[in-house]
């Protein structure tokens, strides 16, 4: 996060706690809109999806089906309840009690990736936040999807989402947990809006990244249709073409990625060195274009998502059974994608056990040379009975 966009997330953050309305008012005024609360703005516009084309309302409700039966077969092989026979501890899995979610205007794909994972979950009532568009609107096929999941909805400017999701205010009550697709200086404002109201936010975001290795000729053309698929997303998405070997040197210089600025081509001497350049850049997406596909795929550690000799745009919608929210900027070296777990909590109970003796002196030992003396009183004085009581506090 460079300075400049945490002291306009910092601004935004003041502006908005010092006065809600008054925040949301200025906002509106400086894009010419009229004041509408976020509540009421959604009410307002979400009463008649009558207009909408049929075959966009099938489209939602098939793949909405489509995601739920696949997050519900994945949480299906989770057990609700983990029990480790080394000690006598049980994890419970509960989804987080209260999430928000903002939603960019115009994109109810994201919102349908987002809120099937939430209901598998089964997080009770999330809050989605719906972007206004350029003239005070809300998207009505987004607002169809929320209708369909049964979700409560509010909409408004961009920058208020995060405040408002993380702090609470103007009538709404804050969230446990924000997340939402959102471009760098938003992601920035997203966790900053969680750190300082105490909440939690979801994964890195930012612009969209894919790398994309291609073997051999048979896949060139989907190759370069698969990379300039997610530089659609915005101006500041990139995309890098690894090729391995000397094959479709010649296409891809003459190709329509030389139009593009975000996008670039590099070549590797053989797998491994492919390999290696796509986990340095530890991209959102990865899409594989080889015959041996699976094999490479198994030598990758950092990747948001592993696409194999398929459109990566296919997951955009969730017709391959995964909707695409996965972190951007190198962050998947430390996180993991969107799905049910990103709206849950493991919650481990210590049942009533003897440790060894040999477990609890070493508990001791431990306290003692940390200082705890209070640590070092509460064990012994649990475990009087089996402990050598050869030990003694040591004050270090």
């Amino acid at each position: 996060m460079n300075t400049q966009a945490i002291g306009t997330a910092l601004e935004i953050i003041s502006a908005f706690r010092n006065s809600p309305e008054e925040y949301l008012a200025t906002v509106l005024r400086d894009k010419g809109l009229p004041y509408r609360t976020p509540q009421s703005l959604a009410d307002d516009m979400a009463s008649d999806f009558s207009q909408l084309p049929h075959d966009l309302l099938k489209a939602v409700d098939t793949l909405s089906i489509r995601l739920m039966a696949v997050h519900e077969e994945f949480l299906s092989i989770l057990p609700s309840d983990l029990s480790c026979t080394e000690a006598a501890v049980s994890t419970r899995f509960v989804p987080v009690t209260r999430v928000g979610v903002y939603i960019p205007s115009g994109l109810p794909s994201s919102l349908i990736t987002y809120l099937a994972a939430i209901k598998a979950a089964k997080v009770r009532d999330p809050l989605i936040y719906i972007g206004q568009n350029e003239a005070g609107s809300l998207d009505p096929l987004t607002l169809y999807v929320a209708k369909k999941f049964g979700v409560s909805v509010i909409g408004g400017p961009a920058r208020l989402a995060f405040p408002l999701l993380a702090y609470g205010g103007l009538g709404i009550e804050g969230c446990d947990l924000i997340s939402g697709p959102c471009g760098y200086n938003l992601n920035v404002l997203k966790h900053v809006s969680a750190l300082m109201a105490g909440c939690v936010a979801d994964m890195h975001a930012g612009p969209s990244n894919i790398v994309v290795i291609l073997e051999g000729n048979d896949y060139q053309r989907q190759a370069i249709d698969d990379l300039l698929s997610q530089l659609e997303h915005g101006p500041d998405s990139s995309g890098i073409i690894v090729v391995i070997g000397n094959k479709g040197k010649n296409v891809l210089s003459d190709s329509e990625l030389s139009q593009f600025p975000n996008a670039r081509v590099r070549y590797a001497t053989d797998v491994d060195n492919a390999v290696n350049i796509a986990n340095q850049i530890a991209p959102e997406i990865l899409s594989i274009y080889s015959k041996r596909s699976q094999d490479i795929s198994k030598l990758i550690i950092n990747a948001g998502v592993i696409y194999l000799n398929q459109p990566s745009a296919l997951g955009d919608y969730g017709a391959i059974g995964r909707g695409c929210a996965d972190p951007t900027g190198r962050a998947v070296k430390g996180q993991s994608g969107l799905s049910p777990l990103t709206f849950m909590r493991a919650i481990p109970t210590v049942h009533p056990h003897i440790p060894t003796s040999e477990l609890i002196e070493c508990a001791l030992s431990l306290a003692s040379y940390e200082g705890m003396s209070r640590h070092y009183r509460s064990i012994g004085c649990g475990y009087t009975n089996i402990t050598s009581g050869g030990q003694s506090f040591r004050n270090n």
